[in-house]
């Protein structure tokens, strides 16, 4: 019966946090493709989402991560990211 609003905190306070912006192929597959390369680099992916832009062709996914036991900087995941075909765009964006 109350009304309340709970902000909780999606990181503890030492994450880095990153936005992480990719445009994929619309095929089954593509997304656990681009996650694993993500897992193998050392991203903790705390938060994500994505959707069909083109039904066969287009998807994109948008996701939170921590990025402060990366085994690599940002501009290195993004480079093994877009050697991937299925991999139309990528932006990566520090947010802490």
């Amino acid at each position: 019966d109350q009304r309340q609003v709970r902000l909780i905190p999606i990181a503890d306070p030492e994450a880095k946090l990153a936005e992480f912006q990719i445009e994929i192929s619309d095929a089954p597959g593509s997304l656990a493709k681009i996650a694993s390369i993500l897992a193998e680099c050392g991203v903790d992916l705390l938060s994500s989402e994505s959707r069909t832009l083109r039904r066969g062709e287009l998807a994109e996914w948008h996701a939170i991560a921590d990025i402060s036991k990366c085994k690599m900087n940002i501009k290195k995941i993004k480079e093994r990211i877009i050697k991937e075909k299925i991999v139309k765009n990528v932006k990566i964006q520090k947010l802490s």
